[in-house]
């Protein structure tokens, strides 16, 4: 079961249960191919067309009864029916939307099935592979940008606020101007402490400020915001869970 957590976790469950009748279907079309190849082998030897419109009615007939005796009829029902299954998996999969890598990598996986995965004695529709790939490369950047400005605006906050704090204290360190000045501090810096994580990057980023800032450090250490450890909504942070800015 996917981590509930986890920003993606429908689609990462979605991944889970693709691959699990992925591994299903495998042997199933390997199976059938090789029915297939036995029936069609039989049909040739009985000298039947391989065209149904040269056929006779006839050897109609008999080419339905090679299907059941090379058991190549059951054995595509089979496959058809789980390879169905896996197609509306793969469709949800497609149109679920993807915020993190690992669940960029689901999606990946899917356009990978959807192209080759049962035809691989058949070249891969080059400009369809391409579309697919470009558009999940496209919402890969599109992501990365968003994610990265996102925590850089609250970390450029962070050190406004604190430079306005450090000149009204100068200026009055018992002054109302310092007061509201810090409260503006530390709530930049919750904000920046609370930011649920979606990239590995974001994880380092996050933990090396927090290794080389004392003042965070210490806010991570000593504080508590609604009876909560401070440290706690750092952690699920990087998670990828979102709380404690509010």
């Amino acid at each position: 079961m996917a981590d509930l957590l986890h920003p993606d976790a429908k689609l990462i469950e979605l991944g889970r249960q693709f691959e699990a009748l992925r591994a299903e279907v495998l042997p199933l079309d390997r199976k059938c191919k090789d029915a297939h190849a036995a029936c069609e082998e039989a049909i040739a030897k009985a000298g039947i067309p391989n065209s149904s419109s040269e056929r006779t009615p006839e050897q109609d007939e008999l080419v339905k009864k090679l299907h059941r005796e090379t058991i190549y009829s059951s054995e595509y029902d089979s496959f058809c029916k789980l390879h169905g299954k896996l197609i509306r998996l793969m469709k949800a999969i497609h149109r679920a939307k993807a915020t993190t890598l690992e669940g960029f990598a689901v999606k990946a996986t899917a356009i990978a099935f959807d192209q080759a995965d049962f035809e691989v004695g058949n070249s891969v529709p080059a400009d369809v592979a391409e579309r697919e790939l470009y558009r999940l490369a496209h919402d890969m950047a599109k992501v990365v940008k968003a994610e990265s400005a996102t925590l850089q605006t609250l970390i450029t906050k962070l050190e406004e606020t604190r430079a306005e704090y450090r000149r009204q204290y100068e200026i009055d360190c018992d002054s109302r101007g310092t007061d509201e000045a810090y409260n503006a501090m530390a709530d930049a810096e919750l904000a920046v402490i609370a930011h649920p994580c979606t990239t590995l990057a974001e994880v380092r980023r996050k933990a090396a400020l927090a290794l080389a800032d004392d003042m965070m450090m210490d806010s991570l250490t000593n504080c508590t915001i609604r009876d909560e450890p401070v440290m706690n909504v750092f952690l699920r942070s990087l998670l990828g869970e979102a709380g404690g800015a509010s």
